[in-house]
């Protein structure tokens, strides 16, 4: 699995944005691509909230809640900002995530339950299982960038899933 995730993570490729239509595009591949891409996101959620790009996606979203003064908040932005950056990269980053989710779900369904039976143990005590154990050596795949990607994105609907099935808390991904 680890393998596949190294290949998944190689094969995504961002091309920077041109600020002109004179210019080459560079292309950024693998952990460059991500690391662009998280400073893209940043630079949207908390630099630059007068940003066209950030603009069109809170103003294509009346529901988006805000603040007591109606200002948006930092939350609003991110719910914004990520699931549109997603959707965009959507190609580059939808499997990664995909890969990501179901390789922490596999060791959970299928160690988890065995181990907690035959040791008698208190069901959510997971750190001395072979699960925890496999969790822990793909989170030490993952660079700080990457893990700071992954938790933005549990924050929006699209990767809820994470925190919702405990997986950030039982196994200390983050």
């Amino acid at each position: 699995m680890l393998d596949l995730y190294n290949d998944i993570l190689n094969n995504i490729v961002i091309d920077k944005d041109a600020t002109s239509e004179d210019q080459k595009k560079e292309k950024f591949h693998g952990r460059e691509a991500i690391n662009y891409s998280m400073k893209n996101v940043i630079e949207r959620i908390y630099i630059n909230s007068k940003d066209r790009y950030f603009l069109d996606v809170v103003n294509d979203k009346p529901w988006l809640p805000r603040s007591s003064s109606g200002k948006v908040t930092v939350s609003d932005k991110i719910q914004a900002v990520i699931p549109k950056y997603l959707k965009d990269n959507n190609d580059q980053f939808g499997h990664y995530f995909r890969h990501i989710f179901q390789t922490i779900k596999f060791a959970d369904e299928n160690m988890i339950e065995k181990e907690l039976i035959d040791n008698n143990a208190k069901y959510g005590k997971k750190k001395n299982t072979s699960a925890y154990k496999y969790v822990k050596i793909l989170r030490a795949q993952l660079s700080n960038t990457e893990l700071a990607l992954l938790f933005y994105t549990s924050l929006t609907s699209e990767g809820k899933n994470f925190i919702d099935l405990g997986y950030f808390q039982d196994y200390e991904t983050l």
